[in-house]
């Protein structure tokens, strides 16, 4: 779990650095992340 919000967390800083807007991408985000943590349960 903790390697796969690390990886989550690079992507987004590296959007941020990119200057593209990261809202709808972490909405986005945030519920594949939430898809992997059920299936993983």
């Amino acid at each position: 779990m903790v390697k796969i919000f690390v990886i989550a967390m690079g992507i987004f800083a590296l959007l941020s650095l990119a200057g593209l807007r990261p809202t709808h991408f972490l909405m986005y985000l945030t519920s594949c992340l939430a898809n992997l943590a059920l299936a993983k349960l």
